[in-house]
C-alpha cells in the first residue's frame, strides 16, 4: 500500500489559548473531554454534534461562540503503518488545510509551523516514523492572537469594518494579517464566526525513486484538429545521482483512446526535471462556455518509467480550448474587456460566489451538486470565486468544467490593507500563488486570474497611497506576487491585477471591469429602486452589483430555530444584510403598493422578491443590450447563511423569485426592447451556435386584449452574435392599459415586453391563469394560457421548475416544467397556479 488516508478517526480537545509547542504533553495526558470527529472538521462541527454549542447559523447563536476563537484546539490521529510499502523514496505527510495557525507534531517531536488556510502543508516523516503505530497531533488556533496593535498601525487600520454598516460586532482589523479566509471575520452578508480546524483531507504517501510532481497541460491550437503541450515537472530524489525515464501521456473519451505520445530515454538528474511532449488529436472535440457548445471532457492519464517501477500522475479531466482577454482599442477609443474562447467573444452571464457556509469545513458535495446545477440551469455561463473567501474544494472546478461555467477567480484578498512590507507574509502569499495556479490550470473553466477584490479601488477612494506613496499597502501582492505566479505557472489563463480596476483609477469606464454600487447603495431611495437607473451604465464589465430580497420561508423558519418569526426582532435584524437599510420595503412601495409593513410574512417574502427579480432581470437585460458591455455579474448567486440579501438561491438551497428572473435575462437566446430616441429598438442575443430565423409580432397590445395594434416582420439571429435587429416607431398606445411587446413565431425565443412604469402604475384586468393540458413524463408539464395580460404568475411549493413568478401576454401559451403537485391561490399582483391531486390531462 502506497497511500494511507487519514480522514477518520481524529480526537479534538480544547485547552488555553497560552498552551503551545512545549504543552504537547499536557494535552497528551487528558483522559477525558475528547471529541470523536473527521475531516474535514472545523472545531464547531463537534462542539455543535456534541450540545457544546449551538449551530452559528441559527438565531442569534454566532455571538454565544465567539469564544472559540480565544481557546486553542489539539487534533490528534493515530496511525498504522505496518501495510505501508515504504521504498526508498521520502514518506510524505500531507495536511489539505490548516485554518489557520498550525503546530504539527509526530510522536511528539514537533515538526512544522504552518501560517496558512490557502495552500497544504507537506513535509517528509520517514525519519520521525516508528514501527507500527504513530501518533500525529495538531495545535490549530484562529492566529488572531499572533496580530498586535502596532501592526494594526503600521496598516494605518486600513481594513473594512461592518461597525459603520448596522452591525458594530461584525469585523475585525486584524484579519489582513492572516492567510485565512476573510469573510467568517464578519462581512455585511454574514456574521463574525471565525473558521478553525483541519479543513481538508489528510494522508501519508510513500514516494518511489522518481515522482510526476505536476503537470501541465496547455492547447496551443484548437480546430477541427488540436494541438497539446505536456509539460511534467518530476522530482528525482537521489540527490547525487541520475536514472533514465519514459514518459508517456493518454487522452481518452468514453473509454476509446484519443490521443497518445510517448518520450523514451529521458535523463533525470538529481532534484527537479522538467519534461516537455507535444500531444496531436484528431478530430478534436472543444469545450465550450455552456449555451455555446458542449463540454466534452478527456480523461488524462501520465506516467512515468524510471529505475524498474512505474508510477503515474492523478487521472483528471481536461477540456481543449483557447481563451484569452480581449482588452483592444474600441471605435470610440476606449479599451473593451471581454473573454474570447476558441475564437469566440462570449457574453459573460453570471454571478458572484461565496463560501457556502461560515463552517466551511461541513459543505457537503451535494451542496456543490445543487448550486452549480442551478446556475447552469439558469444560463450562466460564468461565476467569479470572490477574493474574501477560500480557493474551493476540488468538486467546484470539476463541477464548472461538467457544466461549462467559466471561473473568473480572485485570489484571496479583499477589502483592506495587506502587509507587503512584511517579509514573512509575503512569502505566505507567494506560496498561495504558486501552489493555486498549479493546482486549477489544467481546469478549461478556469478563465481569468484576478490580484483581489476592491483593494485599488479601496486605496484610491480613502487616498491611502497619496499620504504613503512608498507604501502599496497590499498591491505590492496583486500587481507583483500573484502576476508573476500567473505568468510562470499558466501564462495562458489572463491575469487582471483587481476588480474593478483599469484606467487612471478603478472603475473607469475607460478600460476594465467596474463594481456598480452607485444604485443598490445609494442614499437617495429613488436611486435603489429605479430599475431604469441601469440603462445609463457604460462599462466594458460590470462584475459586481447588487439588490436585495428575502429568502424562503423554509429559511427564515430555519433560522429563527423554532422562535416566532418576527420582522422587528433582533433575530431578524441579524439576519438582515448590513447594507439593506429598509431597500426592500421601499422598492415594494415603488413597484406595488404602500404600506409594505402590512404584509404578513408570506407576502413580504413574495413581493420583496418580485422587485428583487425585476430589478436584476431588467438591469442585467440593460448591460446585455449595450454593444460595449461584455459581461455582467450580480452579487451574489448563493448564500452563506441565511438572511435578506443579496442572493437568488437561499442558505437552504430554495429559489427565490429572483432566480427566475435572471434565468429568463439569461437565456441563451433572447430579445431585448429598449426605447431609444423614440424608437422602439430590439437587441438580439444567440449565444448558440446556430442561426435563428422566425416571423415577429412587433407592436401594441392592451392588457385586456381586445387591442392588438402589431405587425409581423421577420428577425434573424445569427450564431454567436449580439445586435440590433429591429428599429421601428414607438407604438402608440395608453402604457398603463398596455404593453408594447414583440413575440415570436419560434418556440425557441420567448416573447418580450418593454418594461416603461411599474406595476403598480398598470390598469390590470381581473383574469386567471388557465391550464390547457398537463402532461406526467419523468415530470409534470404544465401548458398554460390567459386571456389577458397576468403579472407574477407563479406556482406555489415547487422548487426545481423550468420557469416561475412570470408574465403571460394576452394569448400566449406557455409550457412549465415541474416536479410537484400543487394547489390553486390568486393575489392582487402575483397569481398562484397550482395542481390539484385530481387534476387529469385536459383540465
Amino acid at each position: 500500500m502506497k497511500e494511507l488516508a487519514l480522514h477518520t478517526g481524529w480526537k479534538l480537545h480544547e485547552a488555553p489559548l497560552r498552551w503551545g509547542v512545549s504543552d504537547i504533553g499536557r494535552v497528551m495526558a487528558f483522559e477525558d473531554g475528547w471529541m470523536d470527529c473527521a475531516l474535514p472538521c472545523d472545531v464547531r462541527m463537534p462542539l455543535i454534534e456534541s450540545g457544546v454549542i449551538k449551530d452559528p447559523v441559527l438565531a442569534d447563536y454566532s455571538r454565544e461562540c465567539e469564544w472559540i476563537s480565544n481557546r486553542s484546539w489539539w487534533f490528534v490521529r493515530e496511525f498504522d503503518i505496518s501495510e505501508l510499502d515504504i521504498g526508498d523514496g521520502p514518506v510524505e505527510l500531507t495536511l489539505e488545510s490548516l485554518d489557520t495557525w498550525a503546530e504539527i507534531f509526530l510522536n511528539g517531536s514537533h515538526i512544522g509551523t504552518h501560517k496558512s488556510a490557502h495552500y497544504p502543508f507537506t513535509f517528509d516523516i520517514k525519519c520521525y516514523l516508528r514501527p507500527g503505530k504513530n501518533v500525529l497531533c495538531i495545535r490549530l488556533t484562529t492566529g488572531l492572537e499572533k496580530v498586535t496593535e502596532e501592526q494594526l498601525a503600521e496598516l494605518e487600520w486600513s481594513i473594512c469594518h461592518e461597525k459603520d454598516a448596522g452591525h458594530p460586532e461584525r469585523g475585525d482589523h486584524r484579519r489582513t494579517w492572516l492567510r485565512r479566509p476573510q469573510y467568517n471575520a464578519g462581512w455585511d452578508f454574514l456574521p463574525k464566526a471565525f473558521s478553525i480546524g483541519i479543513t481538508g483531507g489528510a494522508y501519508v504517501r510513500c514516494l518511489s525513486v522518481a515522482e510526476i510532481r505536476s503537470v501541465d497541460l496547455e492547447t496551443l491550437e484548437a480546430g477541427k484538429d488540436a494541438h497539446l503541450r505536456l509539460r511534467a515537472e518530476v522530482e528525482y530524489f537521489n540527490p547525487i545521482g541520475c536514472a533514465d525515464a519514459d514518459l508517456d501521456i493518454m487522452l481518452r473519451m468514453d473509454g476509446v483512446l484519443c490521443a497518445y505520445a510517448r518520450v523514451d530515454d529521458i535523463l533525470l538528474t538529481a532534484g527537479i526535471n522538467w519534461i516537455d511532449l507535444d500531444v496531436d488529436v484528431q478530430d478534436a472535440k472543444l469545450w465550450w462556455p455552456a449555451g455555446s457548445g458542449a463540454q466534452p471532457l478527456y480523461d488524462v492519464e501520465v506516467c512515468l518509467e524510471c529505475c524498474g517501477s512505474k508510477t503515474a500522475y492523478p487521472k483528471f479531466q481536461y477540456g481543449i480550448r483557447t481563451i484569452r482577454l480581449d482588452i483592444s482599442r474600441q471605435e470610440d477609443g476606449r479599451r473593451g474587456f471581454g473573454i474570447v474562447v476558441n475564437g469566440v467573444k462570449i457574453f459573460c452571464k453570471g454571478s458572484n460566489w461565496v463560501p457556502n457556509d461560515p463552517i466551511y469545513a461541513r459543505v457537503c458535495d451535494a451542496k456543490y451538486e445543487e448550486l452549480i446545477r442551478a446556475a447552469h440551469d439558469a444560463n450562466f455561463n460564468m461565476l467569479r470565486i470572490w477574493g474574501g473567501g477560500i480557493y474551493e474544494r476540488e468538486i467546484f472546478y470539476r463541477l464548472c468544467d461538467r457544466y461549462g461555467i467559466l471561473i473568473w477567480h480572485d485570489f484571496m484578498l479583499a477589502c483592506g490593507a495587506f502587509p507587503d512590507h512584511d517579509p514573512d507574509f509575503v512569502r505566505e502569499m507567494e506560496n498561495e500563488a504558486d501552489y493555486q495556479t498549479r493546482r486549477l490550470r489544467n481546469h478549461p473553466s478556469m478563465c481569468l486570474w484576478c490580484g483581489d477584490n476592491e483593494l485599488h479601488r479601496y486605496f484610491w477612494y480613502i487616498s491611502l497611497l497619496k499620504k504613503n506613496p512608498d507604501r502599496q499597502f497590499g498591491l505590492r501582492i496583486s500587481n507583483y506576487v500573484s502576476k508573476k505566479a500567473v505568468h510562470a505557472n499558466c501564462s495562458r489563463i489572463p491575469y487582471w491585477n483587481s476588480s474593478p480596476f483599469g484606467g487612471e483609477f478603478p472603475d473607469s469606464e475607460q478600460v476594465g471591469d467596474t463594481h456598480h454600487w452607485n444604485c443598490s447603495m445609494h442614499p437617495d431611495m429613488e436611486k435603489r429602486i429605479d430599475p431604469m437607473a441601469y440603462d445609463l451604465i457604460n462599462h466594458a464589465f460590470v462584475s459586481e452589483y447588487g439588490y436585495f430580497g428575502a429568502p424562503s420561508r423554509v429559511a427564515i423558519e430555519s433560522y429563527f430555530d423554532g422562535q416566532p418569526v418576527d420582522r422587528l426582532s433582533g433575530i431578524w435584524d441579524h439576519h438582515n444584510n448590513d447594507f439593506e437599510k429598509g431597500t426592500v420595503y421601499g422598492g415594494i412601495v415603488k413597484h406595488y403598493m404602500d404600506n409594505p409593513q402590512s404584509l404578513d410574512l408570506d407576502g413580504y417574502i413574495l413581493y420583496s422578491g418580485m422587485v428583487q427579480s425585476l430589478m436584476y432581470g431588467y438591469s442585467l437585460e440593460a448591460l446585455r443590450f449595450k454593444p460595449r458591455c461584455s459581461g455582467a455579474l450580480f452579487w451574489m448567486f448563493n448564500d452563506s447563511w441565511g438572511e435578506v440579501g443579496w442572493s437568488v438561491v437561499d442558505y437552504c438551497l430554495q429559489k427565490k423569485p429572483s432566480y427566475y428572473g435572471v434565468k429568463r435575462a439569461f437565456s441563451h437566446r433572447k430579445l431585448i426592447l429598449r426605447q431609444v430616441d423614440g424608437k422602439l429598438v430590439v437587441t438580439g442575443c444567440n449565444d448558440t451556435p446556430d442561426q435563428v430565423d422566425t416571423m415577429a409580432e412587433v407592436g401594441y397590445i392592451s392588457l385586456d386584449g381586445r387591442v392588438r395594434d402589431t405587425r409581423i416582420v421577420p428577425l434573424t439571429l445569427l450564431p454567436y452574435s449580439r445586435s440590433h435587429i429591429l428599429e421601428t416607431d414607438f407604438p402608440e398606445g395608453d402604457l398603463e392599459r398596455g404593453v408594447v411587446a414583440v413575440i415570436p413565431e419560434s418556440m425557441e425565443i420567448a416573447p418580450e415586453r418593454l418594461f416603461v412604469c411599474e406595476t403598480r402604475c398598470l390598469d390590470m384586468p381581473d383574469g386567471e391563469p388557465r391550464v390547457l393540458c398537463v402532461e406526467q413524463d419523468g415530470g409534470l408539464h404544465l401548458t398554460i394560457t390567459s386571456d389577458v395580460f397576468l403579472h407574477g404568475v407563479y406556482i406555489e411549493g415547487v422548487n426545481d421548475c423550468s420557469d416561475n413568478y412570470f408574465e403571460l401576454l394576452p394569448g400566449q401559451v406557455k409550457t412549465v416544467s415541474i416536479a410537484a403537485r400543487l394547489r390553486l391561490m390568486g393575489s392582487e399582483f402575483c397569481r398562484t397556479l397550482s395542481v390539484g391531486e385530481g387534476l387529469c390531462s385536459n383540465a
